[in-house]
């Protein structure tokens, strides 16, 4: 335990009418509360005034002894406002927010109080892109540290900060619907401290989701301005902005020729989305760059299609 009772981790779970995916998470993440202290860690559930069987679920899962502090709205607050009502409720040194169809490697609980307990870290990154290797690694350099993590500092799921950051981050209403509430926290984190982790161990095992759901919102508004303006309101790092700017560009490509050229939207909404990109990359050579590569390339496999007729 940390100083005062206060638990180290807050596993946060906002959730909205996902009743029996929210129970198959709960249900894992029982089985390895039973392994820790009690005490270490809280789970707050804040349920955006469901109307399946949320509560239910819930109730049923206390019973079996989990100790779970409940949140239940009156009414449907948003998402984001519902992410903010689960950090204000959070006691712990460093919270988790957790999507509800975001499962738990079976060891994760116990691995991560080992790497908290006793330590004072700003932001604690959970590497899912490299293959796991057991390794925990800390950076004291944090321009270094923001270059591991990137467009990560998007995945609600793939951090966990530092619960001070919650009453630093200010005009928080500049930051409602766009898709990446957790972000100012995020940062907020790693400037906290002067180091910062970076774990490659199993944290996420498998997810409760269909894939084929995911969307709803404008991916290059997110993925690009939002994502950039954010940035820039944390990082005053220029040349670190320019690196970053780039790393997303390599990673906003791939949805760049299925979305907008190939016309695969998907969920996905992508109105404004040349406008967008012209708007932020348009005088990046990279951009320009990787564009007509695209195009040759389009070229050169139609000639050679009609040169083998």
């Amino acid at each position: 335990m940390t100083e005062g009772n206060q638990p180290i981790l807050s596993i946060c779970i906002p959730t909205y009418n996902r009743a029996e995916i929210l129970r198959a998470n709960l249900q894992r993440m029982h089985n390895q509360l039973q392994k820790v202290k009690p005490d270490e860690i809280e789970v707050i559930v804040s349920d955006n005034c469901s109307s399946d069987n949320t509560q239910d679920v819930v109730v049923e899962m206390q019973r079996t002894g989990m100790p779970i502090i409940y949140n239940h709205n009156e009414e449907n607050i948003g998402a984001d406002r519902n992410f903010l009502k689960c950090m204000h409720i959070a006691k712990g040194k460093y919270i988790y927010l957790l999507g509800d169809d975001d499962f738990l490697d079976d060891s994760a609980l116990g691995n991560l109080l080992d790497v908290l307990r006793g330590n004072d870290y700003g932001l604690v990154y959970i590497d899912t892109r490299s293959q796991s290797d057991g390794s925990v690694t800390e950076y004291r350099d944090r321009t270094e540290f923001v270059k591991q993590v990137s467009y990560f500092y998007t995945f609600m799921s793939g951090c966990i900060f530092r619960r001070e950051a919650v009453s630093m981050v200010s005009h928080l209403e500049r930051y409602i619907k766009t898709n990446l509430l957790q972000m100012p926290f995020y940062l907020q984190s790693t400037i906290l401290s002067e180091r910062n982790v970076v774990i490659r161990f199993p944290i996420l095992g498998q997810t409760g989701a269909d894939a084929k759901n995911n969307g709803g919102y404008n991916y290059f508004e997110v993925f690009v301005r939002n994502y950039l303006t954010i940035m820039e309101e944390y990082i005053h790092d220029k040349a670190l902005l320019s690196w970053l700017k780039k790393d997303i560009w390599s990673f906003t490509w791939g949805y760049t020729k299925r979305l907008l050229i190939r016309k695969d939207a998907g969920n996905f909404k992508i109105e404004n989305g040349w406008k967008i990109l012209f708007k932020y990359y348009g005088n990046e050579w990279y951009f320009w760059w990787t564009l007509f590569k695209y195009s040759f390339g389009v070229v050169k496999r139609k000639i050679k299609k009609l040169a083998t007729k």
